[in-house]
């Protein structure tokens, strides 16, 4: 999904003159999932996601990163998360 909507977003080709990263509109996003728990909140799911959007902005801009499924900074299958990409973590 992220990868198609950069496509077409790169595609469109839209100026962004005050830009200092790139002459045209790009995108980065932050990815989080999580299954929830009786005692979570849902500020966790929203600071995954905040802190997988600096980190893809680290990397250069106009990317994406995938949050880790449990916080420990660490991908783990067995929670269900699907490889999309190897850029990520």
């Amino acid at each position: 999904m992220v990868n198609t909507i950069q496509t077409h977003l790169a595609a469109a080709a839209i100026p962004h003159r005050a830009s200092l990263v790139s002459d045209r509109i790009t995108l980065s996003f932050g990815i989080a999932c999580h299954a929830p728990q009786p005692h979570d909140i849902p500020r966790t799911l929203i600071t995954q996601a905040d802190t997988a959007l600096y980190e893809a902005k680290q990397k250069g801009r106009n990317q994406y990163h995938l949050a880790a499924a449990n916080g420990d900074g660490k991908v783990h299958p067995e929670i269900g998360w699907v490889n999309l990409s190897s850029n990520f973590l």
